[in-house]
C-alpha cells in the first residue's frame, strides 16, 4: 500500500544502513532505509514523481546527458528510422500516464505504454487555497511542473507512482519483461571480478551469495551493469578492489582500480514539512 512505506523500516526488508557521523548535519549519525525487496526503494519512497530540472542536466556539461535529450528518454516514445520488415524499433520509456479531469497535465511530456503507472493525486481543499496562496505572492503556479524539467522554483501538484490505490514500483520492469531474463532473489551481490586482458582490467563475472550463505558466480558475456543505489552500489565496487587505493586496501583488500571518486560526492536531499497548528 502507498502510506504503508514506514512499515518496512528497521525490520529485514530494510537495509538498515547508518551514515558515519555527518559534519554538516552536526556530527550526527543518520539513518538512511533502503528497500531490501524487488524494486527497492521504490517500494518505500513518497510515491513521489520529480524529474529534476533540465538545466541540472545542462550544469553537467556530459554529452548525451543534457536535459533535452535526458527528457527523452522519459517521455513519449520516439520512433528511431530503422525499420525492419514491418516492426519499427522504439525507445522504451518510463511512464503510463493516468490523467484526471481536474489536473492541468503537460501532455507532451507524459508517457503512454511504460511500466511506471503514474497519477496525480487528488487534492483536498485547503490545497488549491495555499497554491493560490502561494501565486499571490509572487509564485509561479505551473500544475505540472515537476514533470516538465522547465520550472525550477515554482508551485504545483505532484504526479507519483500510484494508480488506483496501488504502488508502482521498479519491479514492474521486471514482472512486464519479456524475453531471456532471470532473476534471482534473496541473493546477494558480492563484488565484480575482474579480469586482465590486453594489459586492461575488464569486468568478466560476479560473486553472488544466496541465503544459505553459498558462494556462487555468475559469468558475463557482454557487460555488467551495477545498480545498487547510491549506497550500495559504492560498497559493492569497493568490495571489487575499485575505489580510492588506500580506502580499499584499509580493508584487506586488493586494489585493482585506482578510483578516487567511488563513494564521494553524495549529496542528498532535505524534505521539510510544514505543519499548520490551529489554536
Amino acid at each position: 500500500m502507498c502510506g504503508a512505506w514506514k512499515q518496512g523500516f528497521d525490520t529485514p526488508h530494510d537495509w538498515n544502513i547508518i551514515t558515519e557521523p555527518c559534519p554538516n548535519a552536526d556530527n550526527r549519525c543518520v539513518k538512511v532505509s533502503r528497500g531490501r525487496y524487488l524494486g527497492g526503494c521504490t517500494g518505500c519512497n513518497g510515491t513521489l514523481c520529480v524529474r529534476g530540472v533540465k538545466q541540472d542536466y545542462d550544469d553537467w556539461e556530459l554529452p548525451g546527458w543534457s536535459g533535452d535529450e535526458f527528457w527523452r528518454y522519459m517521455t513519449k516514445v520516439c520512433p528511431l528510422t530503422a525499420v525492419v520488415g514491418e516492426l519499427k524499433a522504439n525507445w522504451l520509456k518510463a511512464e503510463t500516464f493516468h490523467p484526471k479531469e481536474w489536473f492541468k497535465h503537460d501532455e507532451k511530456n507524459h508517457g503512454t505504454d511504460g511500466p511506471l503507472h503514474t497519477s496525480p493525486f487528488d487534492a483536498a481543499p485547503i490545497t488549491h487555497l495555499l497554491l493560490d496562496s502561494m501565486e499571490s505572492q509572487g509564485m509561479p503556479k505551473k500544475p505540472d511542473m515537476f514533470t516538465t524539467g522547465d520550472t525550477a522554483q515554482g508551485c504545483g501538484h505532484v504526479v507519483r507512482t500510484v494508480y488506483q490505490g496501488l504502488r508502482s514500483t521498479a519491479a514492474d520492469y521486471v514482472t512486464s519483461a519479456k524475453g531471456n531474463l532471470v532473476v534471482l532473489t534473496e541473493t546477494t551481490v558480492d563484488k565484480v571480478n575482474l579480469t586482465l586482458e590486453d594489459g586492461e582490467r575488464r569486468a568478466s563475472s560476479v560473486g553472488i551469495i544466496n541465503k544459505e550463505g553459498a558462494i556462487k558466480t555468475v559469468k558475463a558475456k557482454k557487460e555488467i551493469v551495477v545498480s545498487g543505489g547510491a549506497y550500495c552500489s559504492p560498497a559493492i565496487l569497493l568490495r571489487s578492489g575499485i575505489g580510492a587505493k588506500e580506502e580499499v586496501e584499509s580493508f584487506g583488500i586488493e586494489s585493482k582500480i585506482n578510483l578516487p571518486g567511488v563513494g564521494k560526492n553524495l549529496l542528498d536531499h532535505l524534505v521539510h514539512p510544514l505543519n499548520a497548528l490551529r489554536g
